[in-house]
């Protein structure tokens, strides 16, 4: 908006028919507004995008169930990666030849020099726990 003495200098200097080539005077845009407001405002009742129903109801079931998906692969991910299984007990060394040494005797002979073996190996102590 300007002054009416600046908007008449400008006609002045540019003439009339090149100022209102770009410039529109606001008394004019005024009593222009007026007219339109007297016929009421028209409402389209259509919205631009309609979704189909059966599409609505995927994407309220994707968004639902997409956090139940991820917090189960979450679930199970943690499980795997947390999941310590315990080690065997370290076994003293010669333990596992116990029984091969012993193979070729009688078994009334073999057992007592088995127990033998196995105390002195220190082999009882693992089996027991």
């Amino acid at each position: 908006m300007m002054p009416v003495s600046a908007w008449q200098y400008v006609e002045q200097q540019f003439g009339t028919e090149s100022v209102s080539k770009y410039f529109v005077l606001y008394a004019s845009q005024c009593s222009a507004l007026d007219s339109d407001i007297s016929a009421p405002p028209t409402i389209s009742n259509a919205s631009p995008r309609t979704v189909p129903f059966e599409v609505r109801i995927a994407l309220i079931g994707f968004w639902c169930g997409l956090p139940v998906l991820v917090g189960f692969l979450l679930y199970v991910l943690w499980g795997v990666l947390t999941r310590t299984e315990p080690l065997p007990p370290p076994q003293p060394k010669g333990c596992e030849n116990v029984e091969k040494i012993h193979a070729h005797l009688r078994l009334e002979v073999a057992e007592p020099l088995k127990a033998q073996m196995r105390k002195r190996l220190g082999c009882e102590k693992v089996e027991r726990e």
